[in-house]
């Protein structure tokens, strides 16, 4: 009888110990997939990780230790849920260079006066260094790779065209290439030139031994 009793327990501890188990492998997996996605932020949490703006209310002090994008939104706001699909893409595409926050302005609206919202969605692009920039209104996804790598990223984004001392460079290599063209055009000619004065050399030559001869 003990028997039965100790194996029913042992079988009710491995089944509570492989739930336990199998309980935090999805928390670890919705904790990951959460860091990987659109993090909502409340007052409190933006204040330490973005900005502090109660201990320096006149200097803006970016906390991160990436650059980031928050989005003011509200749960009623058509462009807003436009945008939310892109903005998940751009957090997985984006992963490990920049962060990407929501804040709901119904809830946190102290938060949304502070920085004066009056139209959603508000976007504010905060670089690691310098002030943030401010973009209103719903945007494309081509507009917002464009803002994060010019804005968050620093990328230089011009055509090589559009670099005037690489232009110039363009044009004095093409310049040369030409020269170097004309004078091995050049080189050619005078070869033909030499080549039928030395054939009409050899012809008076001739011509003036078989007058010899004749004489």
């Amino acid at each position: 009888m003990k028997n039965l009793w100790i194996a029913a327990l042992a079988a009710v501890l491995l089944v509570s110990c492989g739930g336990r188990e199998s309980q935090n492998r999805n928390e670890q997996t919705t904790k990951t997939e959460k860091k990987m996605g659109v993090q909502h932020l409340t007052k409190a949490e933006f204040l330490t990780k973005v900005a502090n703006y109660e201990a320096s209310p006149k200097e803006w002090k970016f906390l991160g230790d990436k650059p980031c994008i928050v989005d003011f939104y509200a749960s009623w706001c058509g462009p807003c849920k436009m945008i939310a699909p892109i903005l998940e893409e751009l957090a997985k595409e984006y992963d490990g260079k920049i962060d990407i926050y929501k804040v709901d302005t119904e809830k946190e609206q102290e938060l949304a006066a502070v920085f004066g919202i009056r139209s959603i969605p508000t976007l504010l692009f905060c670089p690691t260094d310098g002030r943030p920039q401010v973009a209103q209104g719903a945007m494309s996804k081509a507009d917002f790779e464009k803002a994060i790598d010019e804005l968050l990223l620093k990328k230089q984004l011009l055509k090589l065209s559009q670099l005037p001392n690489q232009h110039r460079l363009l044009n004095q290599l093409q310049l040369r290439k030409h020269k170097i063209h004309v004078v091995k055009r050049h080189v050619q000619i005078n070869h033909v030139i030499i080549v039928a004065r030395m054939k009409m050399d050899l012809s008076k030559q001739e011509i003036i031994s078989g007058i010899i001869k004749t004489k």
